[in-house]
């Protein structure tokens, strides 16, 4: 059987011939472990600005504004001055939107894309059974209103011809004093009835002290006498009762005479029927005022049912429909939540331009331009720098400015990629050039240094509102405006300035802690 042989077998010398192998500790462990440290420096380095506490600090965006340029002699422009920039052809100098003035669903949207339209045009049709509805409800509303306005008409005309006829008053103070006369006819009267009880009373006490005396004797019955005395009793009563009805009678009489003062001045006052007069034409303001509020309301329906009827207040040729059968109007709905249609004029076009920024202040507003178009490769537009937006494209490092197109061909379509080659500025009579720049501003307070060597503080690697203070030298231009100072170099469009970087050194991690327009 074979066994396997070892070193020993074949040289039992050899193994104390062969040296051991040296340590190699630096290999081993040194340079692992200056790798795992570097790698940890390295990720403490880059973590640093993120882990380190940041100086907070306000910012403000250096912006791009225009300016008249100082002229310079016409042989100081240069021959190759001519600039170039990417653009985009569309409407000049806004979009075009027809929209629908009332919400609703739409019921069909007429003109197809490419479509010309004109003012006035139909151009949709919305739902309009609930419109009809309102118009008849606001027009059965104006003539109920209409009715009670009459109504208030008429009561108000008889309050006042009452008023001036002086019907009441004078019926008023007749009836008093009617009144005041049968009152006092019937008081004189008393003291007639009451000296008739008196003379009764009189005559029935004479005849008893007559016969009482002959009871005694048998001559007159004691009977007699009784009903006499009877009698005389109540002839006194009656004649009491006279008494107290005449004094009744003379407190009717003085509430009589008191009624008649009371109706002569009350018609000399007509308080009664100046009152009624002035409540009837309240009552009619307040009828007439409803008159016309539902007059308002009937014409707004109206307006509204016609308004279902959507037409064209733009002329120009369909970009797009933006809605279609079943669509909903919602002026609350995003921006196009009303409109229908996407028009452009096609005689009225315009590009919006790609400026980079490095040659941005070379270009003024009214300088000359030429336009190509893909479409027609062969043939050169005329155009003509109307304005810039003064926010620059931090990304693509660039302003976006607006040519016009003079004399735009019909086969131009707005979003069309254009080339646009903006020419230099031409002379005046004067052999000079006229023109206007952009120049970059920033505030008067974030320049520091001196007026020799002005610098300012940036902000560079802005990330989730942490970044570096950078100190850059800058040079300052002539014009001034608002508190914000013209820089000719140094700082580009769109950058972080810093307004309080007084006590910050170069490199300081910061913190954007708030901003200012």
């Amino acid at each position: 059987m074979n066994r396997r042989r070892s070193i020993k077998d074949l040289a039992p010398d050899a193994a104390g011939r062969i040296p051991a192998p040296s340590p190699r500790w630096f290999s081993r462990l040194v340079v692992p472990t200056g790798i795992v440290a570097a790698a940890l420096g390295l990720l403490l380095v880059m973590g640093w600005r993120g882990l380190a506490p940041g100086t907070p600090v306000r910012t403000v965006t250096a912006v791009v504004r225009t300016v008249p340029s100082m002229a310079v002699e016409q042989s100081e422009v240069e021959e190759g001055s001519v600039i170039r920039a990417p653009g985009w052809v569309e409407p000049d100098p806004n979009p075009l939107f027809v929209a629908a003035l009332t919400q609703g669903i739409v019921e069909d949207v007429i003109p197809l894309e490419g479509d010309r339209i004109e003012v006035g045009d139909l151009v949709a049709t919305l739902v309009d059974e609930d419109a009809r509805l309102s118009v008849k409800k606001a027009r059965a509303r104006l003539e109920f209103a209409e009715a009670n306005r009459e109504i208030a008409a008429s009561s108000a005309k008889a309050a006042a011809t009452e008023r001036n006829e002086l019907v009441e008053p004078t019926r008023r103070v007749a009836l008093a004093k009617a009144s005041l006369l049968q009152l006092q006819a019937a008081l004189s009267e008393f003291p007639t009835l009451i000296r008739s009880a008196e003379l009764e009373r009189d005559q029935l006490q004479d005849e008893i002290d007559r016969k009482e005396p002959l009871v005694d004797d048998g001559a007159v019955a004691e009977g007699v006498v009784v009903r006499l005395r009877m009698k005389l009793d109540s002839s006194e009563a009656r004649i009491g009762s006279l008494r107290e009805q005449r004094k009744a009678a003379e407190a009717r009489v003085e509430a009589a005479r008191a009624e008649v003062v009371a109706s002569e001045r009350d018609f000399e006052l007509l308080v009664h029927e100046t009152l009624e007069l002035e409540k009837a034409s309240g009552q009619l303001l307040r009828a007439t005022a409803e008159r016309d509020i539902a007059r308002a309301e009937l014409e707004e329906a109206e307006l509204r049912l016609e308004r279902c009827q959507v037409r064209s207040t733009l002329a120009g040729v369909v970009i797009e429909r933006l809605s279609g059968p079943g669509s909903t109007i919602n002026f609350g709905n995003g921006t196009h939540g009303a409109h229908l249609i996407h028009l452009f004029d096609p005689d009225h076009l315009q590009v919006r331009a790609d400026i980079p920024l490095g040659v941005a202040a070379r270009v003024g507003v009214g300088q000359a331009a030429e336009v190509v178009v893909d479409l027609l490769p062969d043939q050169t537009f005329r155009g003509e720098v109307t304005r810039f937006l003064h926010k620059a494209d931090i990304q693509k490092n660039t302003v976006e400015a607006k040519v016009r197109i003079h004399d735009p061909s019909p086969l131009l379509k707005p979003e069309m990629l254009a080339r646009v080659r903006i020419l230099p500025a031409q002379a005046s009579g004067t052999g000079e050039v006229e023109r206007t720049i952009q120049r970059v501003f920033v505030p008067s307070d974030a320049i520091v240094g001196t007026e020799d060597a002005p610098e300012v503080w940036v902000v560079e690697d802005l990330q989730s509102g942490r970044g570096t203070a950078r100190r850059r030298p800058v040079t300052l231009g002539t014009a001034e405006e608002s508190g914000w100072r013209e820089l000719r170099d140094g700082v580009l469009p769109g950058t972080k300035v810093i307004l309080d970087g007084g006590e910050l050194d170069q490199g300081d991690a910061v913190v954007v802690e708030g901003s200012e327009a």
